[in-house]
């Protein structure tokens, strides 16, 4: 008789569904709210009645024909076993726990053969790697259990042998037989149960195949093998891919004439449409596209197992890129994703894709909010989307783990972490979870013994890419009829990462959720993390989600191109889940090909390529080395050369933009981390002067300015309309716990428009300074940041130029409330003041994140308040960050930098960190301090200035951290000290930069290539540029207007 306990709550019928607290079981609600937390299980129980039900402890029929079953004895005669099995548990003797499973498998080649048609065609290898297989998956269901049990008898002294190892060996011989299995069972059904369920599916699986390829067998001897006959099957790999829809999943099938074949338990009609798509596509830009030979059946198929193969010549190689280009532009297309690296073959010159479940665009609903959005819409539907570009998918201590379909590779330890077995065949055995390493993938072409990436053929790849876009753009009405097949295509919709799918089920087989399906399936409502509870849709899509796992399968949807509808792997489907079909997106992106997105398209295929390969290569912005071929003046009477130089730039800021219509543009940028973790992202541009729309806007104003350019003056003023739609926007939500700094916050946009003010005398930026004012005081309040880039110090500085341009007290008022809440937060130390942030465990040094940016705001409100206890503050800040000084680097202690002997060669010069912002600090206290703090000024300033003299220049040519930055900060202590050695030197650096920058834009490092921004991008370089041009131009690194 079976256990009821086995089923699961979707197959039983409770009597009453009704139920009272005081019959609830306490002591298993205390195990629910301890595994999943108080606050979400409770939100479970209050939602799903099944769960009141089972904890009420309320009697339940089972639900007839809820689950099949196959009849598994516990206890087998070892003189009876298949020849098969006895052959297979000799040889994987090492096997944890492999006594307990033989019974099992067993009744796995029973199974088998009774469910094969003929079985002559299998030969002895084909049952060993289906018990292999079948072993796999026992074991995922059985490990945890059998270590529960194996250390509970070992802790209550029920184990013969001296040590771990005769232990181990006393339990499996002498504790595991028929009776002791038995009682397992009863421990644990759903044990029991998932055991048959597997024996059952793995059975159904390997027949199907050996059956479909019996057959199709002259099929696929002519399609497949060449022609060439064979008579047997020599082996049946299984595991090699996720299980889904009861059990199935790819195999891969050895034949007796050599040939390898792969089963596909679905429909092969996604592959057949896109390589016929793909070929012509390819014939029409000048290149043959690889062939895959199959052979279909109904909803089965075979295809050939394409092996991985050397290019013989460096033709061979460029001619590979140049297809992978191609493949590029039909991904983009047709919007088809999840293109990884275990999803591409490199097949000498030809890239072949092996797996096409996600072959097009799931029309997906997104809120587009302003232009932010809108830009990330576009990227979310650009070539980053298929995932065959370098990405950072995760990101690593010490670099990113790149698992593209274009420049995957081995090696890369993953961020997550998967159980593992460690001490087996002892008593000591257990689960560890670690971080898995990938396996070298087979998507690279390699020439032999030569391997280089795809950065190398960069040009290759865009060249195909172009050309298929370019053809698409002239031919658009013959694409759209090579594309009428793809109208009912079935695509797979991911709702969830695979990742997260299997961390799931493999958790429910802990032993204490085998005791009774209802605990599985409760434990397996973690789905329910993230979504709405209360929503109907979501409620459909978690129970399928549950069932699937429940069935040891890994979730799996599906969509037709040519309907609104999800459809779950059974058929059942939530209607008008989509708002319009992947078919009419598929149209819409064929009529909307055009020259400007191919552009964008072509440099978002250069930047991830080019990133991935500087990061993997140590991507860090250092001093530059080539200074010293640089020793001419640069001649000051050849100013315009600089302004033309800053309109190139301004043109290239117009060409990188992203047109979202109604004139709007948008731009992306790469965001690149150094600080310990070597890796990137490509994103939207946001809205602050940092690296947004804020600086680019005060850019165009400038460039508008000094060239008349009517095009400048157009985009700047498109600009305007967007930040002033941003302020009304936040003015109006009431929006308060936003970032307060003034270079990348809020205040940059109340600095902007106050600059833009003083340029251009309109009142009307003003009006909205005022009104981005309200929204930094409030802000304010809240905000937990001290530093002048993103936090406190930054509002201060804002409101007190809104006072300052103003002369209106609630200002002022402002500052010094904001400033209240700095002091407030001050660590006091023997050496003074200082502010922690999240960026080190030390408090940092330095303008952008530390003291010296801190103090400016304190010594600015002194000036315009005259309260001592602001110039006292700045006292103390100015002794806390003079205690860290080194004096044998001669420069100030950059504790980003790990301590040790990284932190001490750690010698930054630049405006963020390091001499050069501490140089500006002390400048700009100067003169908000009326000489009070000479004593400490003086000194930092001079060897600040000799710091700065010697490495003025860098590999990054940014405002922030780089050359641009640094010159203009030599500038500003010229113009303090009047020192003319300084300033001859000054001319001689801007000699080095405009030789650097009138040349290829490559010769920049890629975080500034691809960055459009005022403090980090080539913006902010065009804008030193004009300052050099006209030294009289506001300094927005010292925040003058």
């Amino acid at each position: 008789m079976r256990d009821k306990r086995e089923t699961y709550l979707w197959e039983r019928s409770y009597q009453d569904m009704e139920c009272t607290e005081s019959k609830i079981n306490i002591e298993e609600l205390r195990f629910w709210k301890r595994t999943l937390g108080e606050e979400f299980f409770q939100e479970l129980y209050a939602n799903i009645p099944q769960i009141r039900s089972y904890l009420s402890g309320r009697d339940y029929e089972v639900l007839s024909g809820s689950h099949g079953e196959i009849c598994v004895k516990s206890g087998i005669d070892m003189g009876a076993l298949p020849e098969e099995t006895a052959l297979f548990v000799v040889k994987y003797k090492d096997e944890n726990f492999i006594q307990f499973y033989i019974p099992y498998l067993a009744a796995g080649v029973s199974r088998l053969k009774e469910l094969i048609i003929r079985d002559d065609i299998c030969t002895p290898r084909v049952y060993e790697q289906y018990l292999l297989s079948l072993l796999t998956k026992l074991q995922k269901i059985c490990i945890r259990t059998l270590i529960h049990e194996i250390r509970r008898s070992k802790a209550e002294g029920e184990l013969g042998g001296g040590d771990a190892s005769q232990e181990y060996v006393y339990f499996v011989e002498e504790v595991i037989d028929e009776e002791w299995r038995c009682s397992l069972s009863r421990k644990y059904p759903v044990l029991a149960r998932g055991v048959e369920e597997a024996v059952a599916m793995s059975a159904e699986l390997y027949a199907e195949a050996v059956n479909h390829l019996r057959e199709a067998a002259d099929d696929v001897a002519e399609r497949i093998c060449g022609g060439e006959p064979f008579t047997h099957i020599t082996g049946i790999e299984g595991d090699i891919a996720d299980s889904h829809r009861g059990g199935k999943s790819v195999l891969r099938i050895s034949l007796d004439n050599g040939r390898t074949v792969i089963y596909k338990p679905h429909s092969l009609e996604n592959e057949k449409v896109f390589q016929e798509l793909l070929q012509s596509l390819g014939e029409n830009c000048g290149v043959d596209m690889y062939r895959m030979r199959r052979v279909e059946g109904a909803g089965w198929g075979f295809s050939e197992c394409i092996e991985r193969k050397e290019c013989t010549c460096q033709e061979e190689m460029e001619r590979y890129y140049r297809r992978m280009g191609v493949c590029i532009f039909a991904f983009y297309l047709l919007g088809t994703n999840d293109i990884h690296s275990e999803n591409i073959i490199a097949h000498g010159e030809y890239p072949v894709l092996v797996d096409l479940e996600n072959i097009m665009c799931a029309p997906e609903t997104f809120e587009v909010s302003g232009i932010i959005d809108k830009v990330q819409m576009f990227l979310h539907t650009s070539v980053l989307y298929s995932g065959v570009l370098p990405s950072c998918k995760w990101i690593q201590e010490g670099g990113n783990v790149n698992v593209s379909g274009i420049g995957g590779k081995g090696g890369s330890r993953m961020p997550f972490k998967v159980p593992r077995v460690v001490n087996g065949r002892t008593s000591d055995i257990q689960i560890q979870y670690v971080h898995p390493v990938l396996d070298s993938d087979d998507n690279t072409p390699v020439l032999p013994g030569t391997v280089s990436g795809p950065e190398s053929y960069l040009a290759y790849i865009t060249t195909g890419f172009r050309a298929a876009y370019a053809w698409a753009v002239h031919n658009r009405e013959e694409l759209a009829e090579w594309a009428r097949p793809l109208k009912h295509v079935e695509s797979r919709y991911l709702l969830a990462d695979t990742q997260r799918y299997a961390m799931c089920q493999n958790s429910s087989y802990h032993p204490a959720l085998m005791t009774d399906g209802a605990r599985r399936q409760i434990y397996l409502y973690t789905m329910w993390y993230g979504r709405n509870i209360e929503s109907d849709r979501d409620r459909r899509i978690v129970e399928w989600e549950v069932r699937d796992l429940l069935k040891h399968d890994i979730p799996f949807f599906y969509f037709i191109s040519s309907e609104k509808n999800l459809y779950h792997a059974d058929g059942k489907r939530l209607e008008g889940y989509f708002h319009k079909t992947s078919y009419d997106m598929l149209l819409e992106k064929i009529d909307g090909l055009n020259d400007s997105d191919m552009s964008n398209q072509l440099e978002l295929i250069e930047m991830t390529i080019v990133l991935q390969s500087h990061v993997e290569n140590e991507l860090m912005n250092g001093d530059a080395e080539e200074y010293s071929s640089c020793i001419e003046e640069f001649d000051s009477a050849g100013k315009e050369k600089l302004l033309e130089l800053a309109a190139s730039i301004g043109e290239r800021l117009l060409t990188g933009a992203v047109d979202l219509g109604d004139d709007d543009k948008g731009w992306y940028m790469a965001c690149v981390t150094t600080d310990g973790s070597l890796s990137w992202m490509i994103q939207p541009a946001d809205m602050y002067l940092y690296s947004g729309i804020m600086g680019i806007a005060v850019y165009f104003h400038l460039l508008f300015k000094y060239t008349g350019e009517e095009k400048f003056g157009s985009a700047a003023l498109h600009l305007d309309r967007q930040l002033f739609a941003y302020t009304d926007h936040l003015w109006k939500s009431g929006a308060d716990e936003l970032a307060t700094g003034i270079y990348n916050g809020e205040s940059s946009i109340v600095y902007g428009y106050l600059y833009l003010y003083q340029a251009a005398g309109k009142e009307e930026y003003l009006e909205y300074a005022r009104r981005h004012g309200e929204i930094v005081a409030r802000c304010a309040r809240k905000d937990r940041d001290f530093d002048l880039l993103d936090g406190l110090a930054g509002a201060v500085h804002a409101l007190l130029l809104l006072y300052e341009c103003t002369g209106e007290e609630p200002w002022i008022m402002a500052a010094e409330e904001a400033a209240g809440r700095l002091l407030d937060s001050a660590v006091k130390t023997g050496d003074g003041l200082c502010w922690k942030n999240g960026l080190s465990e030390a408090a940092l040094l330095g303008m952008s994140h530390g003291n010296a940016g801190i103090m400016t705001a304190l010594a600015a409100l002194y000036d315009s308040s005259g309260k001592k206890e602001y110039l006292d503050a700045t006292r103390q800040a100015l002794i806390y960050e003079n205690a860290c000084y080194d004096s044998n680097l001669k420069n100030w202690t950059d504790f980003r930098a790990k301590e040790g002997a990284d932190r001490q060669k750690a010698d930054t010069v630049a405006w963020c960190h390091g001499a050069g912002g501490i140089l500006l600090s002390r400048i700009m206290a100067s003169k908000r301090t009326a000489g009070a703090l000479r004593d400490i000024m003086e000194p930092d300033i001079k060897r600040a200035s000799d710091k700065l003299i010697e490495k003025c220049v860098r590999e990054g040519m940014c405002l922030c951290h780089g050359s641009m930055g640094n010159l203009l900060m030599l500038r500003e202590y010229c113009k303090y000290a009047k020192n003319e050695m300084a300033d001859l030197h000054r001319w001689k650096n801007v000699s080095y930069v405009y030789a650097k920058m009138k040349g290829s834009a490559s010769h920049l490092l890629p975080q500034e290539r691809y960055n459009p921004g005022l403090m980090s991008g080539y913006a902010g370089m065009g804008y030193a540029l004009l300052a050099i041009y006209d030294e009289g131009l506001a300094d927005v690194l010292c925040l003058e207007v």
